[in-house]
């Protein structure tokens, strides 16, 4: 016969009637209030604090099948609605080795322009934009560059030999926009906010050209001012990165906001790189200015701000504006470089961090 203790320290039998009786009624108070007390219920479910609305289901391909996902805890290419919702992001599997990061690209425009056709990309002077552009008409596609001129402010050359358009759009006019846009979709940063506006002057599908690509090693201190662990990297997606998607979404306009994420194979390409690798080999003695690896354009837009003082000094301060009112959008996703380099079928040949000692490579 099965004994247990009570709480109060008294053996009692499975088979004692007030014993049955006790556990009959546990489990009549667990079904009639486990919508309210269980794991996923109302009790433990932080309410909408965020105050955002529900994003329509995703209907396109922001990347090739869909192979870079993200979300907030369940809820995949949806909206933050909780602050203490978890961000997340997984990206697909290479399905054969790369070509190198050019032929990668020219195949990803090709994928895009069949899908999409005529296509339109950013003109915000980053180098990403500029790549494109000039990719783009070498392929002898139809694209159209678009600029986005705020009053008062330069803006940046465009190849005069590709259709352009352009629209003008005062700093009160902006700053409404991204403090909306921010609200909405969750994102900090005025520049991104910069790079959706360029998606409203053309019915075409746009391509972004701030593509952020960032990697991150956590062995530097920066309060310390020194190394303080072995080298441990991890590929950087912050949830702003991706408040694009979710507006083209909310909006039902088609766009490409992370063309270097388009397919597994061209961000293989990227991080396969000799630059890249290189950052890796002098990750022991990095310091603050090389714990980012070079990118492409991971903040491109700031490059056009260098040429006008005056708005790169209006768009930090509207940054630190929108970052008071939003303070919940601030969180990123850490992959381990490991772990993501074997979606990707890539090996380093060197041990990457103290993630992959403790724990080792896991698949999934």
């Amino acid at each position: 016969m099965v004994r247990r203790l009570m709480m109060d320290g008294m053996p009692t039998s499975s088979g004692d009637p007030d014993c049955r009786f006790a556990m009959d009624a546990a489990a009549e108070f667990i079904a009639a209030n486990i919508g309210e007390f269980g794991l996923l219920g109302t009790n433990n479910v932080v309410p909408n604090d965020c105050q955002r609305k529900l994003i329509p289901p995703c209907n396109q391909e922001f990347t090739r099948g869909n192979h870079f996902r993200f979300g907030f805890d369940g809820l995949e290419f949806g909206n933050r609605f909780s602050s203490s919702a978890t961000y997340w992001v997984e990206y697909g599997r290479a399905s054969r080795s790369h070509g190198g990061f050019l032929p990668e690209l020219r195949r990803a425009l090709a994928e895009i322009y069949d899908s999409y056709g005529p296509l339109s990309i950013s003109n915000t002077g980053a180098s990403l934009g500029r790549l494109l552009i000039a990719t783009a008409k070498e392929m002898g596609l139809s694209v159209e560059q678009i600029t986005v001129r705020i009053d008062g402010h330069r803006f940046p050359p465009h190849d005069e030999s590709l259709p352009h358009r352009v629209r003008s759009i005062a700093w009160s006019e902006f700053e409404e926009f991204a403090r909306s846009f921010a609200s909405a979709f969750g994102c900090n940063d005025p520049w991104l906010a910069f790079e959706a506006v360029h998606g409203t002057v053309s019915d075409a599908t746009n391509i972004c050209s701030t593509a952020p690509v960032v990697l991150h090693n956590h062995n530097y201190n920066r309060n310390q001012g020194k190394e303080v662990g072995p080298p441990n990297w991890s590929f950087v997606d912050h949830e702003k990165f991706t408040a694009v998607n979710r507006w083209l979404l909310a909006s039902g306009r088609r766009g490409v906001p992370h063309i270097l994420r388009w397919s597994p194979e061209l961000l293989a390409a990227q991080l396969d790189s000799l630059a890249r690798r290189s950052r890796h080999d002098e990750a022991p003695d990095a310091s603050p200015s090389r714990l980012t690896p070079a990118r492409h354009d991971g903040r491109g837009h700031r490059r056009q701000s260098w040429t006008d003082a005056e708005l790169g000094r209006k768009m930090d301060t509207l940054g630190l504006l929108l970052h008071a009112e939003n303070p919940d959008c601030d969180t990123a996703h850490y992959y381990p470089i490991h772990r993501l380099l074997g979606r990707l079928d890539l090996e380093y040949g060197r041990h990457l961090g103290q993630v992959e000692a403790l724990y080792g490579r896991v698949e999934g």
